[in-house]
């Protein structure tokens, strides 16, 4: 009877630890049921951008207008003149009416032995005497030098133009700033050149 008594307590203890860990078995399951969201089926709306408001565009107003001049940029014809003999003809108004007397410019300076070696010389078409070729070479000290053209009038074929001579800079290097045109329909140019003082 004793021995019966014993393995029915034994048999009892073991029913009681297996209910145990089913009923902790379930509650863990429970628990991780509740963590997960269920599937409903139907996808998250989007999530709208924020609004960005940009600020304005300030206008910007077009450049100004160029006045048109009667007359073409003729300095590169002359970028074969050495210093030298640019230094001779310096603060001179000089106007070439025809090719012949622009081979004979050239052919002065390279007689007069001005520059180390032969001018460069470069053409210019005088379009057969309705064209000019006129200049002038002016000197100052500074860093960087000028032209800057202040009116100009035609009269009677003759072109004048009032020019200042601005420098740059406190270098002490000796400057000679050419100002060369080519003009149609004129005869003669005069050049009036003021100096300005030195800008810092």
């Amino acid at each position: 009877m004793v021995q019966i008594a014993i393995t029915s307590l034994a048999e009892f203890k073991t029913e009681i630890n297996a209910v145990k860990f089913l009923q902790l078995c379930s509650l863990w399951l429970l628990l991780l049921v509740g963590c997960v969201q269920p599937n409903t089926g139907v996808p998250p709306s989007p999530q709208p951008f924020p609004t960005v408001v940009l600020p304005p565009t300030p206008s910007v107003p077009p450049p100004p207008t160029t006045i048109p001049t009667p007359w073409t940029d003729e300095i590169p014809t002359m970028y074969g003149v050495c210093f030298e003999a640019a230094d001779a003809r310096k603060n001179q108004t000089i106007v070439i009416r025809s090719a012949g007397e622009h081979v004979a410019f050239y052919d002065t300076i390279d007689a007069n032995g001005e520059c180390r070696r032969a001018v460069n010389r470069a053409p210019f078409d005088f379009a057969d005497g309705r064209r000019v070729l006129a200049g002038v070479w002016t000197d100052g000290i500074g860093c960087t030098a000028r032209h800057d053209v202040l009116s100009y009038t035609v009269v009677e074929g003759t072109l004048t133009l009032a020019l200042a001579f601005i420098t740059e800079g406190d270098c002490p290097y000796a400057l000679l700033r050419p100002f060369w045109i080519g003009v149609d329909g004129v005869q003669n140019v005069v050049f009036q050149v003021t100096t300005r003082p030195p800008q810092k």
